[in-house]
């Protein structure tokens, strides 16, 4: 199991369901979290609560970065596919993946993208972790 900081948490049971692509409740400035150049982190997304819709939404996580904390021209780290509402239940991942810190730029966010559309029910988590792995046996 990881151990989470808030200051590396981009998302915390987000409620998102407009067809639309929202930004996550909170970005990651590296800097401010104390993250050395020299590690490596882990990023984490997932669905927390289990989604529903009444059509045949999907959902995109992007992880992006950027200089500028106004997030003027992000470039994308990740992106996963657009997963279909089906596979959206609790616990499902959408990325999860070593980053080094090397190559990152300051500031950090997620966009989560809902598209086809609205859904009716859903959460998200997303975070980095530093050190251990989600799953890591201690």
């Amino acid at each position: 199991m990881a151990i989470n900081d808030i200051d590396l948490t981009f998302s915390d049971a987000q409620a998102i369901t407009t067809a639309a692509a929202t930004p996550s409740t909170n970005i990651v400035d590296l800097v401010s979290a104390g993250v050395f150049v020299d590690q490596d982190v882990e990023f984490c997304a997932r669905v927390n609560t289990t989604c529903t819709s009444d059509g045949s939404a999907t959902v995109t996580c992007t992880l992006q970065m950027d200089n500028d904390a106004a997030f003027g021209s992000p470039t994308t780290v990740q992106a996963s596919s657009a997963i279909a509402v089906a596979s959206l239940v609790g616990g499902y991942t959408f990325l999860n993946i070593r980053l080094p810190v090397s190559s990152l730029e300051r500031y950090l966010r997620v966009l989560w993208t809902v598209a086809v559309a609205d859904l009716t029910a859903g959460k998200f988590d997303a975070q980095l972790n530093g050190g251990m792995s989600v799953g890591a046996v201690v």
